[in-house]
């Protein structure tokens, strides 16, 4: 009996999500706030993390990936993202983990994904489903990427190669873009306004 209840409860909190995802995050909408306890602390060096401290210009890329314990794809992405996070954590990348796991032994198993594995970017325990509904998501695995001011620059359904490759693409471009930006920040002023003039030269130049 216990069992079946179980089963009824987890089915019908999946539909309650399911169904409020109607307000879907797509693409140019900005990120909506919230405010996540992390699970790993120790290997993150978060304990928590609230959404308006991700865009304050530290963070070149943000990215937010929903995972299940009953989701064969989400247990390959998982590891995908957590190797990348760790190269590339250091150029200005933010990468969150969200389990959706109603059940305690889905919640376990992803404990020990976690802490046998020793994943370093910040996981969160979410079995309320409150972060699926505000990001809207329908279906697992599902990935959003942000840019640094906080809008979607690309929601991933899904686990395939193709996804991934454009996924490091993406990516890989915004901190390239990021950097660019923080270079001409440290140019004195004397030195962008020359670099503007140039490009306005060259420009002016090839339309001769």
């Amino acid at each position: 009996m216990i069992v079946i209840m179980r089963k009824v409860s987890f089915l019908l909190l999946c539909s309650m999500i399911f169904i409020s995802a109607g307000n879907k995050l797509e693409e140019g909408m900005i990120v909506p706030k919230f405010f996540v306890k992390i699970y790993n602390e120790n290997l993150s060096g978060f304990s928590v993390i609230r959404s308006d401290n991700l865009f304050d210009g530290k963070n070149k890329a943000v990215i937010v990936s929903f995972f299940a314990s009953y989701c064969k794809p989400c247990k390959k992405e998982i590891f995908v993202l957590a190797d990348f996070y760790k190269k590339y954590k250091n150029k200005g990348i933010m990468i969150i983990e969200i389990s959706i796991d109603t059940e305690p032994e889905g919640i376990e198993l992803f404990k020990k994904i976690v802490d046998e594995t020793g994943i370093e970017m910040p996981c969160v325990i979410d079995p309320m489903g409150v972060m699926a509904r505000r990001f809207g998501v329908s279906k697992l695995p599902t990935l959003f990427v942000f840019d640094r001011y906080g809008y979607v620059k690309k929601r991933f359904e899904g686990y395939t190669e193709e996804n991934v490759n454009n996924f490091e693409k993406i990516v890989l471009g915004l901190i390239e873009e990021g950097a660019m930006d923080e270079d001409i920040k440290s140019l004195p002023n004397s030195d962008i306004k020359r670099k503007a003039d140039q490009d306005l030269s060259g420009k002016n130049k090839k339309e001769k």
